[in-house]
């Protein structure tokens, strides 16, 4: 089985390792975060387009997902972030069977606090 949450419509917090530890929980953008710091070669690539003001391309995010999932252990994955795309869904469809998709609706009040909340200046990106 295979979950993709794409946003959350309450003000709780989950904690998808403590609350769903039988899933391998993927968060997207936790990835490319981890990836950016690390200074991978992924990360120097996603970075030069987030400091240009653009969106990761849909293959790079591709390739992030499948590099981080094991799916070879036969573990159920939950996807955070992932797919954003219908190209990004028709790929993860080709690579896994898709079992359920949540799609959960946030108010745009909720997704400004939250985008507020994870700013990162621009000058932590060139680390």
């Amino acid at each position: 089985m295979l979950i993709a949450l794409r946003t959350s419509t309450m003000t709780i917090t989950l904690d998808p390792k403590q609350d769903f530890p039988q899933f391998q929980h993927l968060s997207s953008g936790d990835m490319l975060r981890k990836h950016v710091q690390n200074q991978t070669s992924l990360g120097k690539e996603a970075q030069a387009y987030m400091k240009a003001g653009k969106l990761v391309p849909d293959d790079l995010v591709f390739d992030l997902i499948t590099e981080e999932a094991d799916l070879e252990s036969g573990r159920s994955i939950l996807l955070d972030g992932f797919p954003r795309t219908v190209a990004q869904a028709e790929g993860l469809e080709r690579l896994v069977h898709v079992d359920m998709v949540i799609n959960l609706v946030i108010p745009t009040d909720t997704i400004v606090e939250r985008i507020s909340d994870r700013y990162v200046s621009s000058s932590l990106l060139s680390l």
